[in-house]
């Protein structure tokens, strides 16, 4: 008998009384499930609201949460509360957020986005597009918290994120998003680019490609072309993955024989 077991009988509750107890809580809401009383994504009463309507004890109500939990019927959110599982039978499909700024003016991120689409479709899973600025690149803090807001009520499980640059506000918008999912215990994979500069490493998983040889390639072609002054142009407020290219152009211009002339790197609007 472990020690829970020892303070349950110490309040005067029978082993007989618990399991009845148990199973009127636990068979009221299996009921409640499956005849759809409780729709998918319904958050189900506090444990404390539980321990009052059924005058039970609160680890006797945790424990029939506990059973619905183990037979996939509901899923438990710490500090959110416990909600009807999405999905119960047959083959998982999960819900997959994208959190892109300016997404439809980007440069990369349209065809990256579409074969996550296509992933997704074929997977049967759902993919749900979401932005949080406008067209001139400016954040919206209303829109942000409503994009989160929304992925979180959706319950999906996991945001693809490119964080936000070219404003003076990234890592504060960039912070606002993490802490929102973070709290709903929602993954997040990163794009393109990391929320640290380098050369830390934040503990998001990170899809993008090698910055610092690309800005190597690029500098060694032109050198192959002829060209014996290149610059280096950055807009202003760019994401740490742009100082990785500026170090591969510098290496490059170094191997060939070129001294990297500070001015020849221009931080400015194209």
């Amino acid at each position: 008998m472990n020690n829970s077991e020892i303070r349950l009988q110490g309040v005067g509750e029978k082993p007989s009384q618990r399991r009845t107890k148990h199973r009127q809580v636990f068979e009221h809401f299996l009921a409640e499930i499956e005849s759809g009383r409780l729709q998918d994504g319904e958050r189900l009463p506090s444990e404390a609201e539980l321990v009052k309507q059924f005058a039970a004890s609160r680890p006797t109500v945790a424990r029939a949460l506990r059973d619905l939990q183990n037979l996939g019927l509901v899923e438990r959110k710490v500090g959110s509360g416990t909600y009807v599982r999405r999905n119960r039978k047959g083959k998982e499909s999960w819900r997959f957020g994208l959190l892109i700024p300016g997404l439809g003016t980007t440069e990369i991120f349209e065809p990256i986005c579409g074969q996550l689409a296509r992933l997704a479709q074929k997977q049967q899973h759902t993919l749900l597009w979401g932005d949080f600025g406008d067209r001139r690149g400016e954040a919206d803090p209303k829109l942000i918290e409503q994009v989160c807001s929304s992925y979180i009520r959706q319950n999906v499980a996991g945001v693809f994120f490119a964080p936000w640059e070219l404003t003076e506000d990234n890592d504060r918008i960039n912070q606002s998003v993490i802490a929102a999912l973070e709290a709903a215990r929602i993954p997040i994979v990163l794009l393109d680019r990391d929320i640290v500069a380098f050369p830390q490493r934040s503990r998001f998983d990170l899809v993008g490609i090698d910055n610092r040889r690309a800005g190597y390639l690029i500098t060694e072609h032109l050198i192959k072309l002829g060209c014996r002054r290149i610059d280096f142009l950055a807009r202003p407020n760019s994401a740490p993955t742009v100082m990785l290219r500026i170090a591969g152009y510098r290496e490059a211009l170094l191997s060939a024989g070129i001294t990297p002339d500070p001015q020849w790197v221009h931080t400015g609007e194209p």
